[in-house]
Order: C-alpha cells, then structure tokens, then sequence
C-alpha cells in the first residue's frame, strides 16, 4: 500500500461535498511551467502574463515549441485547428527552459522548478500547475514546494517520463503530485515508452495527439508530456463546469473513475487506471467518491458524510471496503477526530494517541486494538463519549422486544438501550439486535453519523 495512496484520499474526502452548476465563475488558471507559449498559436485571450526564469531578460514567447503544444491540447488553438479540452481556461507561460542566443537549449534546476512553482501558486494565483518535464534529483527544496503548493489547494500535475523503465523523475514522484503516464492509441495498454514505477497515477492519451507548433500549424504528438496536459485539460474542465470542486477532490474523482485493467486496483504500470472523463462527470454529478461506495447503497449517504468530516478514510485511493469488519482501534481514532483531535505525525502506532485519550477519558480500557468490535461494544463506546464529554444521555429502550436479548453482556445493556431508543443501533432482524455481531466498517459509519447528528447535534468539536 502505497503513502500516495492516503495522502490523497485524507486531503480529498474530508472536504467533499456533492457540488452545484454554478451559472458564472472564475476562470481557471493553469501554470505551464515550461518553454513558453506562442501567441501565433494560442489566444491572446487564453493567456495572462507569466515569467521567464531560465532567461530573465526574455519574453515568454516560446522558442522550442514544447510548451506551445502543451498549451494546444489543454485550451486548443484556432489556427491549427485544435478544439482543445477546457478552452475556457487561462494559461500561465512560466518558462523553465529555452534557447540561448547562440540556439542552444538551457534548462533550469530543481530549485529553480521550486521557485516557479510557489511563485505560480503565490503570485500568479494558478490551481493547477503543469509540469511536463522533470528532473531526476529528490531536492528537499522542489519536494517541499510541491507539498506547499498542494496545502494552497492548488494540484501538481507532471509526467511519468517517456524511457521506457522503471526511472524516476521529480516532482512526478512526490505523493503529492498527480504523475501522469500514456495510454497506447488503441486505449488499451500503457504505451511502450511510458515509465512504470511507483509514482504512477493515471494514464491519459499520448499518441499522436493533434498539438500546435509555434506557427501555429497542426502536429501530431507523441510522449507523457502530452498526456499531462491532457490531464491538466481534463481537471480545468471539472473544475470549470463545476466550480465548487477544489483541486484534491477532482484528484480523488479521477483516480475513482478511471478505467481500470490489468492487475486489480493499483499497479506500477498504469496507476489506478486509464482516464475516464464520462464516468468522472457521473462521479461529479452522483457525489460519489468510491468505486465500491454506489449511491444506490443504504449506507452511502452515512459514509459520503463520515468521510466529509474526516472520521474516516478509505482503504485505498478508489475504495472504502464497506463490509470489511471494523476494529477496536478504528472506533478509538473516530471518536478522537470527533473530538477535533489529530494525531501526532510521527508516531510509530497510528492508533496509539487515540487509544491513550479513549482510556484517559473512560472510554474504553484500551486492549486488543485489532480486535473486531461488536456491536455492544461499539454502543458502549458511544455511550461512555456521551457520558465523558457532558451530551445528554436521554431515554433509554426495552430491549427484551429482541429474542436475543439475554446474549447481551452485562456492561453493555445500559448503553445498548440508550443506543437502541435513540436509533443508533436497531435490530438486524424484526426480532434480533445482534450484540454480539461484528460491525461492518459501512455500519460504523452510518452509526457514528447518527450519533453526530442526534446526540451531538451536528456539531463537531474543534
């Protein structure tokens, strides 16, 4: 299980809300950090001024061509005939290299890719950043600017690399970054030229794709660097038609409703599979945020809101596992979140805060952290965080309607009555409350949003 992997789905599924259409909005802004770009090419009103770094004393008139084509595929371009994929968009030219006097090509460093990219976010108030290019050094100042640059709210979008192996290229390799690989022509495998290694995200089409020269004539493309752009173009358009989206949510969006194939769910060749734009529009419109989450599902409007609140996470980049069976240790660190509370990054254990605070607050002994919880176990829980933190306890419900009502422990049946009168936990049958029943990671989640909602009073504490 990759780190990537919940970096994306913590920063992403805390804030995702259902969005609306909104009838008029900003146009999106996207750094191409990169050679330039030809107004010959590209709308003059496509385009805001942006920076030459490689070369201070130069426009950023494009003097290789790479960048135009860049920008061709995400805005389109009138003279070579491209619609382009968000011609509503507006593009930020940042040039990272060029030609010199004499035609030679210079390139800057990471740190000069660092300086460009906080200035891109900072001073030139792009969401989306695309970096079709990079470099083989991990730079601590290029690494923190990219997670700088993702805390903004803004998204890094670069390529895989066009070798054919298993090289690395930065910031593509950041967890941080959405790295980008190319699908064949046919749609149907990586391409033969993109690399495979673990950075991979998504793959996009980078065969042959229409792009525009600096004069403005038409030019098939081929290589990640395209594929970036076809990305970068596809998360302008989201962001576009549904201005509500933050950058982190259209990441968790696309990884969910790409196509998957090959191996099932991750793999270093494809990422979490090929760009799926229709059924990204679907995900957008239906709210949903996991491949295994439908909407048609009763506990997808419980678990869409627990993992709003960030109470809890998913399994994966694409998946949230529903009826995997919840642990003690889950339940520890829900209602420490609950609580406004987060844990120390550095700890070894990553319950270990949660489970100190649960037993310092009466709330469990602490033991067996791995243990399935059941359901009793669970409405005790509930109860004594009631209790711990002054919320009213109310009525309490008779349990002997339930046939198994005599398997119910001792300790639990206070709290398992309260629970019950309350419509935290109701029987699985007309006649069974099931104490003794594991809880399902989908159960837990409709139950601890009932809890927020009816006992806390949809209030979290922060």
């Amino acid at each position: 299980m990759r780190l990537r992997i919940f970096f994306a789905v913590v920063l992403t599924a805390m804030f995702l809300t259902v969005p609306a259409l909104a009838a008029e909005s900003e146009p999106v802004r996207v750094a191409v950090i990169d050679t330039g770009i030809s107004e010959t090419a590209i709308p003059k009103t496509n385009l805001s001024p942006g920076q030459n770094y490689i070369l201070p004393n130069k426009t950023t008139a494009d003097t290789v061509g790479h960048g135009t084509a860049i920008a061709s595929i995400i805005v389109g371009s009138e003279a070579a005939g491209i619609k382009g994929i968000c011609p509503e968009a507006i593009l930020v030219p940042l040039v990272y290299y060029g030609k010199n006097q004499d035609g030679g090509t210079i390139k800057g460093d990471g740190a000069m890719m660092a300086k460009i990219i906080r200035d891109a976010v900072e001073v030139y108030d792009c969401k989306i950043l695309n970096i079709s290019s990079g470099v083989l050094t991990d730079t601590p100042a290029l690494r923190d600017a990219v997670a700088w640059a993702e805390k903004q709210g803004a998204l890094v979008i670069s390529s895989v690399g066009n070798d054919g192996n298993d090289a690395v290229y930065y910031p593509g390799a950041y967890s941080s970054t959405l790295c980008v690989g190319a699908v064949n022509e046919a749609n149907s495998a990586p391409a033969d030229f993109s690399n495979s290694n673990e950075a991979v995200d998504l793959l996009a089409p980078g065969e042959k794709l229409p792009t525009a020269t600096m004069k403005g004539n038409r030019l098939l493309a081929t290589g990640t660097s395209f594929s970036t752009a076809y990305i970068s173009g596809v998360v302008a358009k989201l962001m576009t038609e549904y201005p509500d989206l933050t950058t982190a949510q259209v990441r968790q969006i696309l990884y969910a409703s790409a196509t998957d194939f090959g191996t099932t769910g991750y793999d270093r060749a494809s990422g979490w599979g090929i760009l799926n734009l229709e059924q990204a529009l679907v995900y957008v419109r239906q709210g949903c945020l996991f491949r295994d989450v439908e909407p048609s599902k009763w506990y997808f409007d419980g678990v869409n809101k627990a993992v709003k609140l960030g109470l809890l996470q998913g399994t994966s980049a694409v998946e949230f596992s529903p009826n995997q069976p919840t642990t003690r240790a889950m339940l520890w660190m829900m209602l420490y979140r609950l609580q406004g509370l987060k844990p120390t990054k550095n700890t070894a254990i990553w319950y270990s805060d949660a489970q100190s605070w649960a037993k310092a607050n009466g709330i469990s002994d602490g033991t067996n952290p791995n243990g399935t919880i059941t359901r009793e176990q669970m409405a005790v829980m509930l109860y004594r965080y009631t209790s711990a933190f002054g919320h009213d306890l109310g009525n309490r419900g008779d349990l002997s309607k339930f046939s198994d009502a005599d398997s119910i422990s001792s300790y639990a049946k206070d709290a398992l009555s309260w629970a019950n009168a309350i419509g935290l936990i109701n029987g699985t049958g007309t006649q069974t409350l099931s104490p003794q029943g594991s809880a399902t990671r989908a159960q837990l989640a409709v139950t601890i949003i009932k809890f927020y909602d009816f006992v806390l009073g949809g209030i979290r504490h922060t």
